[in-house]
């Protein structure tokens, strides 16, 4: 008899270890997922939207919107996207780290020119406390501010591409983005054909209260950001996209 519970107490000792195993697995498992769920999108590593500014209907630059997927920023995975614009006597460049799960801004770093007058601009984005610490360097002097907001702060760039991951478009969807400056509201209102690009889509509209934005979403399952009004920093100006690559 003792030889049995012997036997008996070393398969339920057997048993419960393999259940523990099996469980710790899926927690790993599914915390692991959190960060990979950046690369289950509809745009690749590497692609690149490339943009015609417009101002006043006349063409004054370009710019280039490029999805880098995940990178190490400080020692933990961001997703990178970068925006680059240009034309005469201005540059713009904005690399913009986003929480790969949430697609909320974890840092935005921008390097300006305008008109001669050079700025470096460093955002850090608190999203559990609804924070941003802006670091900004213009003339030799460095000035810093922090804000707070009952919600976390979001970027229009990552607003986009969240949307963009979400795969859905529902004519009449209203959003809410808290935007360090002002709280913007969206919804996406029409649905039409325009052709961008030498290429006609069929497309829908995301227009903004107060009236600063507008974003142009292709219908397709990329849903291709192919026109956006009011994103590039200096007066009222459109990103008419010129081409696309897809990336890899």
């Amino acid at each position: 008899m003792k030889r049995t519970g012997l036997r008996m107490f070393k398969w339920v000792c057997s048993i419960c270890i393999s259940f523990m195993v099996i469980a710790l697995s899926t927690v790993i498992q599914e915390d692991h997922c959190g960060a990979d769920d950046a690369l289950k999108t509809p745009f690749a590593k590497g692609e690149t939207v490339t943009y015609s500014i417009k101002k006043l209907k006349l063409t004054v630059g370009t710019a280039t919107l490029t999805f880098h997927g995940l990178v190490s920023l400080n020692g933990r995975e961001a997703v990178e996207i970068l925006l680059t614009a240009k034309g005469f006597r201005f540059f713009d460049e904005e690399k913009i780290y986003l929480d790969p799960v949430t697609l909320y801004p974890i840092v935005i770093r921008r390097d300006l020119d305008i008109f001669g007058v050079k700025e470096k601009i460093d955002e850090f984005y608190d999203l559990e406390r609804g924070k941003v610490r802006i670091v900004k360097t213009a003339k030799g002097v460095t000035s810093e501010q922090t804000l707070t907001g009952s919600e976390r702060f979001d970027n229009i760039y990552g607003f986009i591409y969240r949307y963009r991951r979400s795969g859905q478009l529902v004519a009449g969807e209203e959003f809410t983005l808290h935007l360090p400056m002002r709280d913007v509201k969206f919804k996406l209102v029409e649905h039409k054909k325009i052709r961008v690009a030498n290429r006609d889509f069929d497309a829908y509209y995301m227009d903004s209260v107060p009236k600063k934005y507008k974003v142009w979403f292709d219908s397709g399952p990329q849903m291709i950001p192919l026109m956006i009004d009011g994103a590039i920093g200096f007066g009222h100006t459109s990103m008419v996209m010129t081409a696309y690559a897809p990336g890899r």
